[in-house]
């Protein structure tokens, strides 16, 4: 697949949820990966976009007890469900329960790395609001 494909994936995640944050402000956001290292380093990639620090789901299982999902949006990051975690119970409950769950694509890059040739990814700038003040930062 071409490089202007996956960076129309990654933006339309990154507005997926900031559309959904700006709808619902008080949102918790809850980050599981294949483990806690993995999942950082999606997190890295998305604080730029993201003010909101997130809950991050290590590997450790004892660690998920006593979370409240009624407030969550859970972003499912790269292999996820190979997270001891996820397999759990209790993860599974939180999955049902969560306010809104999302897939994210692949690993986000920060914005100072991103070069806008691509006419399509351009189209496709030009019509998000978000992204076009994403842009005039960059400059």
């Amino acid at each position: 697949m071409s490089k202007e494909f996956y960076l129309i994936e990654y933006y339309r995640d990154i507005e997926r949820i900031m559309n959904f944050i700006s709808k619902f402000p008080d949102i918790e956001i809850w980050i599981i990966a294949k483990n806690g290292i993995i999942a950082k380093a999606y997190w890295k990639g998305l604080k730029t976009y993201i003010g909101k620090e997130p809950f991050i789901f290590t590997s450790n299982v004892k660690a998920i007890d006593g979370l409240n999902p009624d407030k969550a949006m859970i972003l499912l990051c790269g292999l996820w469900w190979k997270n001891p975690v996820a397999q759990t119970e209790v993860f599974n409950k939180y999955l049902k329960q969560a306010r809104f769950t999302m897939g994210i694509w692949d690993m986000v890059p920060k914005r100072s790395c991103i070069k806008f040739t691509e006419e399509g990814l351009q189209e496709f700038i030009k019509n998000s609001e978000y992204l076009q003040r994403a842009m005039k930062e960059m400059e």
